[in-house]
Formats: structure tokens, C-alpha cells, sequence
């Protein structure tokens, strides 16, 4: 059963492979780290504006109650 190559080769892919991964999951970190606050900016909406108008009571229905107007905009 010759390989070719001795386990000594073997140890040493194995040992890059933890360092690669290592440094991999490292700079995963970094990046999160960076663009975390940039993306909870651009995801946080703005609160949503409301206007409030007030129905004049001289044309409000028969029932004399008066009606409350609410107009939502989003600013993107």
C-alpha cells in the first residue's frame, strides 16, 4: 500500500487547514463587526410621520360626533 507520501504530509495539510479556517472564521468576525451598524442603519425604519386633522363640527355626520383624520407617509 505505498502512497507516496508519509503521514508527516498528512499532519501538515491538517495543521493548514485549522490555521486557513482559523483566519477565515477571523476575518468573518471582522466583517460582521464592520457592516452590522451599517446594515441596522439602513434597516431601522424612520418613524412613521402622522397629520392629524380635525373634521370642521358643521359639516361632521348627523350623529354630532366629531371624526379624527390620521394620514400616515413613510419617508424613504
Amino acid at each position: 500500500m505505498e502512497m507516496g507520501y508519509s503521514k508527516w504530509v498528512d499532519l501538515a495539510i491538517l495543521l493548514g487547514m485549522v490555521v486557513l479556517y482559523r483566519l477565515l472564521f477571523l476575518g468573518f468576525i471582522k466583517t460582521m463587526e464592520k457592516i452590522k451598524p451599517i446594515v441596522t442603519t439602513f434597516m431601522s425604519a424612520p418613524p412613521k410621520q402622522t397629520t392629524q386633522v380635525m373634521v370642521n363640527p358643521s359639516t361632521a355626520p348627523l350623529e354630532g360626533d366629531y371624526v379624527l383624520l390620521t394620514v400616515g407617509r413613510f419617508i424613504n
